[in-house]
């Protein structure tokens, strides 16, 4: 009997070394580290584990509230304190990264995430780590280090855009520079840069010198004035978020492979997709396009499926014509009057404002609709259209009124409504 059991808890540690890191994979930071007590080989096999994610360390070293504060929010005697806990951190990032590189083992991914103080020798320490994970070939390299106020934001060495391995480049609070040689990320096929300082040259470069990227994203970035991707790759989705720091010039993108494109909040003058003829999935966000402006650019998109439109207050007048699309969304754009839309294949018409346009479009599909209204008491022309609006709507499938008034005085006609919930905030009923 002792024997059975004794076989029966070793089986565990008859497991490959491949098969026990990819159940590791699966596992949190604190989790895969309590796997240590499985067995000796799973001990063993802990130090060998070749992923290396530090964001939930970070937080155990500084504590949640300063590692997740905004920065430029730690004050002393918060800032010293940080300042002592950081510097406890760094050196067990080192210790972990040194000790794992001696093993001799490739890197499948290493994730950091840190705020940037003035601490000595920390640039350094920055530059050996990104050295020895380069060298012990990982394929994703997630690296955030936002500077905290007052400090200087930190350049990534030119070393990572030779990095053969890399498959997955995510990048944060740093400085990209352009490197005086090719760029030759050859196996890179995701790249995300978040708040990281690029001027338009080096962005060029990155598309070039990755002929196998695939998605494209820029998050509050700055340090360019126009986009320009028209080099021959794969790239399939481009998304472009929040870059308003400075107002680009142009967008221009010829790129038959890409089918995904989303711009969000840019202060943007020109945006050109002409070149994009395969595109199936838009999505515009707080994009300055007149009515005209808006035409030409989805008449170059004959394959577009899902077309996403929110805060655009710019559009008055939206008129569709695609065979193809299937899903529209049109959420806070207040100023728009009429949508007409001309898509027999139509699945979803989602609409969201305190507007209510004239609409009018060929296909039975299902719509969902939200409308809200502040003091709707005092605009009896919005009641109005509301009344009209619900009498004609016969495809409203999902209806959400949220409405403020004193007096409620509504009369909904009976429609093959499936779902409604109408939510009032009055003063007297």
């Amino acid at each position: 009997m002792a024997e059975t059991i004794t076989d029966s808890v070793d089986r565990i540690s008859e497991l490959p070394t491949c098969i026990i890191h990819h159940i590791m994979s699966y596992l949190s930071e604190e989790e895969a580290a309590q796997t240590c007590i499985l067995s000796k080989k799973w001990h063993c096999l802990r130090a060998s584990f070749p992923i290396l994610d530090f964001h939930e360390s970070y937080a155990y070293f500084v504590g949640n509230d300063l590692a997740y504060r905004p920065n430029g929010e730690c004050r002393s005697p918060a800032r010293e304190k940080f300042r002592r806990l950081l510097i406890k951190f760094v050196k067990f990032v080192d210790a972990s990264l040194v000790r794992f590189c001696k093993l001799g083992f490739s890197l499948e991914r290493f994730s950091l995430s840190m705020s940037l103080l003035n601490v000595e020798g920390s640039y350094s320490l920055l530059n050996k780590w990104i050295r020895l994970v380069i060298k012990n070939k990982v394929r994703e390299l997630d690296f955030n280090v936002p500077p905290d106020r007052g400090v200087k934001m930190y350049t990534l060495p030119w070393i990572v855009f030779f990095a053969k391995s890399l498959t997955i480049l995510k990048l944060g609070g740093c400085k990209l520079e352009d490197p005086s040689d090719t760029i030759r990320l050859h196996s890179l096929e995701s790249l995300t840069l978040r708040d990281v300082h690029i001027n338009e040259d080096m962005l060029q470069k990155l598309t070039i010198g990755c002929p196998l990227l695939e998605d494209l994203f820029l998050f509050k970035c700055w340090g360019f004035r126009r986009i320009d991707v028209y080099k021959p790759c794969k790239l399939k989705t481009i998304k472009i978020e929040e870059c308003y720091f400075e107002r680009i010039l142009s967008i221009k993108i010829v790129l038959p492979s890409l089918q995904g494109f989303v711009l969000r909040r840019p202060e943007l003058s020109t945006i050109d997709l002409i070149g994009c003829p395969n595109l199936n999935d838009l999505t515009l966000t707080s994009v300055k396009l007149t009515d005209q402006e808006f035409h030409c650019l989805i008449s170059n998109f004959p394959l577009l499926e899902n077309l996403s439109l929110t805060s655009c207050h710019f559009l008055n007048k939206v008129s569709i014509s695609n065979n193809q699309l299937k899903f529209l969304r049109v959420w806070e754009c207040h100023e728009l009057r009429s949508i007409d839309v001309a898509s027999p294949n139509l699945l979803l018409f989602d609409y969201s404002s305190d507007s209510i346009p004239t609409i009018s479009m060929n296909a039975l599909c299902q719509w969902k609709v939200t409308l809200d209204k502040i003091n709707a008491d005092g605009d009896t022309l919005w009641l109005f259209k509301l009344k009209e609006f619900l009498g004609f709507a016969n495809q409203i499938e999902d209806l959400n009124l949220n409405m403020d008034w004193d007096e409620v005085c509504l009369y909904i006609p009976y429609k093959p409504v499936l779902g409604i919930a109408i939510f009032f905030d009055y003063n007297s009923f």
